[in-house]
């Protein structure tokens, strides 16, 4: 299907650029809703492929720059111009990442998981990225293992063993942050620590 689309954008450019030296004149003024109908066929293109993806089909985003390019090259645009960039294309391609926000996976985890002391003191914990807010905290979880394995000791300031084992438990599971929350249920597979708490 792609391939017949860019076929047919190729005969349209030939048509266009095989013009009289006065029609090409015309061509080269070409307004606005004719780099809209640019836009909009590299549009069409994406959206075929975004559903062709979602049902199981094989996309090549390079086959759609391609086509994409060759529209506003028709139209005579330039494909290199910022100003002739097409937003809604970049983010279905998701090559244009920085109007997008970022998606992190987060564990939720009931503070009792932690003794109370701990717990209450996990925004000083050296060497640890931790956001405390009102009915909790946010703990960074190293992206590497080996930043794990190099947090302080308790007895330097550092995490405790259980924390470090909580630490390790959310990186099996590919998560980014923990989220500890008093609202938030035990789970029965982890330590509990409720006597600690008052």
């Amino acid at each position: 299907m792609i391939r017949l689309l860019v076929a047919l954008l190729v005969k349209l450019k030939a048509f266009c650029f095989t013009a009289k030296p006065d029609e090409q004149d015309e061509i080269a003024g070409v307004d606005a809703v004719q780099k809209n109908k640019a836009l909009r066929v590299a549009q069409m293109l994406v959206d075929a492929y975004v559903i062709a993806e979602s049902d199981g089909g094989s996309v090549d985003w390079s086959d759609i720059d391609a086509a994409h390019a060759l529209a506003l090259e028709v139209c005579g645009f330039d494909a290199d111009d910022p100003d002739d960039h097409n937003p809604a294309m970049a983010a279905a391609t998701g090559k244009d990442a920085k109007n997008e926000p970022g998606i992190v996976e987060m564990m939720e985890l009931s503070p009792l998981h932690l003794l109370q002391a701990e717990y209450q003191g996990l925004g000083a914990v050296y060497g640890l990225t931790a956001y405390p807010f009102t009915y909790g905290c946010l703990v960074l979880v190293p992206a590497d293992d080996i930043e794990i394995h190099l947090l302080p000791r308790q007895e330097d300031g550092g995490p405790s063993d259980e924390l470090i084992s909580l630490i390790w438990y959310a990186y099996a599971r590919g998560v980014q942050w923990i989220k500890f929350d008093r609202d938030v249920k035990p789970v029965s597979s982890l330590p509990v620590f409720k006597d600690s708490w008052v």
